[in-house]
């Protein structure tokens, strides 16, 4: 089983919005975080636009730039989403 593009874009949407959120929460502007974590102004815009695939090497700098666990980036709600809907079969079906 594998990601739907469908999911993959609203998880990227909903962690963007995450780190926002705690930079918000922070009161830190975008230049602040980008010197406290060495991830570019643009790059922070496109990860809280939901634009930009990360590494979990980026997550893990924005973590330490926001002082925050690297899970505290991945506390966003799921519901109303259901996993069995968002997720493309791959091969065969086993019970």
């Amino acid at each position: 089983m594998s990601l739907t593009p469908k999911m993959h874009d609203l998880l990227l949407s909903r962690f963007g919005r995450r780190v926002r959120e705690l930079r918000l929460e922070k009161k830190l502007s975008y230049r602040a975080l980008s010197q406290r974590c060495s991830v570019s102004i643009p790059d922070l815009e496109r990860v809280e636009n939901g634009k930009r695939e990360f590494t979990l090497r980026t997550a893990i700098e924005i973590a330490i730039g926001l002082r925050v666990q690297p899970k505290e980036l991945f506390d966003f709600d799921m519901s109303p989403l259901r996993v069995e809907d968002n997720y493309e079969k791959t091969g065969s079906e086993s019970n």
